[in-house]
């Protein structure tokens, strides 16, 4: 069974939001919307849920390099619980620490 999941890169000024499946392990980038408009994200990113369709959801959480939360991933995890809250999805998080680097 084929899982598909949107994953979500958050900053205070844009989120980067990519489509993945489960099976293949490969992901790949599709928008990036801002995340400081007058009514926030949230609509666009109930667009892409609806055309995705995806059984869960992952956000990128920034680590230090010996793993520790850095202070924005307070802010990072809000929008994990935002995310949950109204989309009634799962929602993950995962070490997004050199994946700027890796993308590169």
């Amino acid at each position: 069974m084929r899982q598909t999941v949107l994953g979500f890169d958050y900053g205070q000024r844009k989120i980067g939001i990519a489509v993945g499946q489960i099976s293949t392990r490969l992901a790949e980038g599709i928008t990036t919307i801002p995340a400081n408009t007058r009514t926030g994200p949230w609509s666009r990113i109930e667009q892409l849920i609806e055309e995705w369709q995806p059984d869960s959801l992952v956000v990128g959480l920034p680590l230090s390099s010996g793993g520790r939360e850095l202070k924005f991933a307070q802010c990072v995890r809000e929008f994990g619980r935002q995310l949950n809250l109204r989309f009634e999805l799962p929602v993950d998080f995962v070490d997004e620490s050199l994946t700027t680097d890796s993308a590169d």
